[in-house]
């Protein structure tokens, strides 16, 4: 090779060239290697980062509702979904990603749930996010990534019935019931069925399953629904089944069970515990008791401290009664130890509210035809005449006076009260006959008002006043015919019969609180407001919240906020405790903070005697938004005499009071769903113990 034909040497300029062109080549390697070493980390690393950031976003966001303003937490749920665009995409955390992308997907569907319940209530816009909030909990279960840091299993649907449940959208957590199988929430959509009046599906929920732990009450409840709504063999089983999980976690047998079964066609044993006699009395109606040449025994652990013989005795001394014709002093020792108790009247919204001597008042249930009963008071008369008579006669006939009627059918268990009442009763058998007679009318018209049946009910009350000294009857029964609707005719009571204790400056709070609940039904709001207050002067300690309730709903009505008597609300997150008054007075901005802070509502049983009332002030705590929304979620699903067909009444009463039509036509309308399935005393009992009535 010529010495012309090799390379020139690259001169200094092109070397120095070169030397950056290699510089940068290294540099370029070395960044794309960094990058590379950069990426491997960042891919390694950052996906979990962001799970977590996720849902550190989702808390953050959850916050500003309670420390921006309610309802902040809608303008920034797209934040916590954007942390995970590159997890759900990388193989090694899309699992948990996705996982975790639902799981904030409720939690977000839970605070829209809240926040169209409590804190801008609007049923239409709370039912669509519970909708929302159902469908997301459908999904699996699985492993997500805590704002800690730190994975846990999330199972949405060990909590879904309760978080619909508990924000009053009733017809979702119905529909979850299929997500679940554990008794208590199955019970929980049962009933949620109910407060919607939703038969088919209540009876659908019915015939469910339930494990994982006891569960009598909800078989209990269902199984007599099943009967009451005409699956007959369905609802044996369920009540035997019941009564079998009752024995294996408490060492007798359940009576309500027993009862049950006995109305629904079928059999059962009978218990040594109280309350056995209402099995017996419960096969007395349904024509499977053999013989009635006895009393059954009852309570015998119990009777020296407390026996309970109105409740337990009349349905076998009115059917025995009504059998044929009896001498006169072989009944009276029979009816003698049957004493009527006091009656501070019962409530107008509730059926066997505290105060009443109905067997319908009773823990117990108890069946009977108030026909006999009605049978049995005409026979006590009848025969009181009889011994009236006698006693003219110059040359009366001789009586016996064994230790035991002499035919056959003998006195209440040996005790001595028992023993005193006979004795007594002898001394004026027409008198005790007549006294007694009042028992039997009570309790049919207690009946007939659990039936609705307005004219029989009138009728009865009228049979037992004429023969009632006691000065409470009267409030009774004017509280049995409100309970029916029967307005005027309580109201024509209370002038006449009650007036004496507004004379005499005392007398039951109950009296004046019936005032009041039949002046606000009639819209006379001043009325309203002075018996109301009138009440609360003059109201036992037990009295002091039903008293509250009506006063502060009258003052509400007549624009007298300031002579309300301050009815504290429940207990409020990181907030001092206010009234429901201040609250309905209150500006929006500042009330729904403290509607979205406050926690449960705890009412006694007393305050049924003012439910229209204290539906009517919850009310008042969203007016301008949606009070229907903000009630249902407030009042709760686990107090049951708000969603019988009475306090559904109630409920509507207290639309009205807001003139609110359409809705209490819903609320009426849903009750007379559920009154179309009480047309017999077999079906009040089966209604009792499904838990709606």
């Amino acid at each position: 090779m010529k010495e012309d034909d090799e390379p020139a040497a690259p001169t200094p300029e092109e070397a120095a060239l070169a030397d950056v062109a290699k510089a940068k080549r290294e540099r370029r390697m070395g960044y794309a290697t960094l990058g590379v070493i950069v990426g491997a980390v960042f891919l390694a690393f950052a996906p979990s980062a962001m799970l977590g950031r996720a849902s550190k976003s989702d808390t953050l966001c959850s916050n500003t509702d309670y420390e921006d303003q309610p309802g902040a937490s809608e303008g920034c749920t797209w934040k916590a979904h954007a942390w995970l665009a590159l997890p759900k995409i990388v193989p090694w955390t899309r699992k948990e990603a996705l996982a975790t992308d639902r799981s904030i997907t409720r939690s977000q569907a839970s605070r829209a749930l809240k926040r169209y319940s409590v804190i801008a209530p609007d049923a239409k816009k709370r039912d669509e996010a519970a909708h929302a909030y159902l469908e997301e909990c459908r999904e699996p279960s699985g492993t997500v990534m805590g704002a800690n840091g730190k994975t846990f299993s999330d199972d949405p649907q060990l909590t879904v019935v309760a978080v619909l449940s508990g924000s009053g959208a009733w017809e979702e957590a119905a529909r979850a019931a299929d997500l679940t199988r554990s008794p208590m929430n199955l019970q929980w959509a049962f009933e949620s069925a109910l407060a919607t009046a939703d038969i088919d599906r209540a009876r659908a929920i019915a015939k469910l399953d339930p494990s994982g732990g006891p569960a009598f009450d909800f078989l209990l409840q269902t199984g007599s629904f099943l009967c009451l709504t005409g699956d007959v063999d369905g609802g044996r089983a369920r009540l035997v089944q019941a009564d079998v999980d009752y024995r294996q976690h408490i060492p007798y047998e359940d009576i309500d069970a027993q009862v049950a079964l006995s109305l629904c066609g079928g059999t059962g044993t009978l218990t040594e515990s109280r309350g056995r006699s209402a099995v017996q009395a419960a096969r007395l109606f349904a024509g499977k008791l053999d013989t009635l040449d006895r009393l059954p025994d009852v309570d015998r652990g119990s009777a020296e401290a407390s026996l309970d013989v109105s409740e337990l005795r009349t349905p076998f001394v009115a059917a025995w009664l009504a059998s044929g014709k009896h001498a006169p002093r072989t009944v009276v020792d029979l009816v003698s130890p049957i004493v009527p108790s006091r009656m501070d009247g019962v409530s107008p919204w509730e059926l066997g509210a505290l105060g009443s001597v109905s067997p319908l008042a009773s823990a117990t249930p108890i069946a009977f035809d108030p026909e006999k009963h009605e049978k049995a008071g005409e026979a006590l008369l009848a025969l009181a005449k009889e011994e009236e008579a006698a006693s003219n006669d110059p040359k009366p006939a001789p009586s016996k006076d064994p230790a035991h009627p002499n035919d056959g059918f003998r006195p209440l268990d040996e005790v001595q009260r028992s023993r005193d009442a006979i004795v007594a009763g002898r001394k004026d058998v027409a008198k005790t006959l007549r006294d007694r007679a009042k028992i039997f009318f009570r309790e049919a018209a207690f009946m007939r008002a659990a039936l609705r049946q307005r004219a029989e009910t009138a009728r009865d009350v009228e049979r037992s006043l004429g023969l009632d000294d006691d000065v409470f009857a009267p409030l009774h029964a004017a509280s049995l015919l409100v309970l029916v609707g029967d307005d005027a005719g309580a109201k024509k009571l209370r002038v006449e019969e009650l007036s004496q204790f507004s004379e005499a400056g005392d007398g039951p709070a109950t009296s004046d609180l019936l005032e009041a609940t039949i002046a606000m039904k009639e819209k006379r709001w001043d009325d309203a407001h002075a018996a109301a207050k009138s009440a609360r002067r003059r109201h036992p300690e037990n009295m002091l919240e039903a008293t509250s309730w009506m006063v502060a709903a009258t003052a509400l009505k007549v624009g007298k906020p300031d002579e309300s008597p301050g009815l504290s609300t429940p207990g409020i997150f990181e907030r001092d405790k206010t009234t429901w008054e201040k609250l309905a007075g209150t500006p929006e901005a500042q009330r729904k903070e403290l509607r979205m802070r406050m926690q449960g509502l705890d009412t006694s049983q007393w305050a049924g005697f003012a439910l229209p009332a204290m539906f009517f002030v919850i009310g008042e705590a969203a007016k301008g938004t949606d009070p229907e929304a903000y009630i249902d979620a407030v009042v709760g699903i686990n107090d049951r005499r708000y969603w019988t067909p009475f306090g559904m009444r109630a409920r509507a009463e207290a639309a009205r009071w807001r003139g609110d039509e359409e809705t209490a036509k819903k609320w009426d309308g849903r009750a007379d769903k559920l009154f179309a399935l009480v047309d017999r005393p077999d079906r009040v009992v089966l209604a009792r113990l499904a838990g709606f009535y």
